[in-house]
């Protein structure tokens, strides 16, 4: 599995980018890489790229990222962008995901286009 996280200047959010299959373990690292650019960069707009990804979540693990983005530092003011390829299997899942952020108070959206994801994140 391998992931890059990029600030977009001109764009003003960071992105993450992953590829190959992914564990909540993995989500942990790739969240503290993620959430400290976005410190630094001092914007809370992150765009997630899943498409060349397979997320391999338990129901478990998906209850558990709320608390696990909590406690590594996203802010309830962020405003993140999953943008994934669309397969039924992970409109399941990233479904799930967003329900159980939205219900801690995580602004979470779900998009298989990139554009419409980046004008999302332009508007808050």
């Amino acid at each position: 599995m391998l992931w890059e996280v990029v600030f977009n200047p001109e764009e003003e959010f960071v992105h993450l980018t992953i590829e190959g299959s992914h564990q909540l373990e993995d989500i942990r690292e790739m969240c503290v890489e993620l959430f400290s650019v976005a410190k630094v960069e001092e914007t809370w707009r992150l765009l997630i790229d899943t498409r060349a990804s397979t997320a391999q979540l338990s129901t478990l693990d998906i209850y558990k990222m709320p608390k696990l983005f909590q406690s590594l530092g996203l802010r309830r003011n962020s405003r993140v962008a999953l943008l994934f390829s669309g397969a039924s299997v992970q409109k399941t899942t990233f479904s799930f995901v967003r329900t159980v952020s939205r219900n801690q108070g995580f602004n979470i959206a779900l998009f298989t286009e990139a554009e419409e994801a980046i004008r999302w994140l332009q508007v808050g």
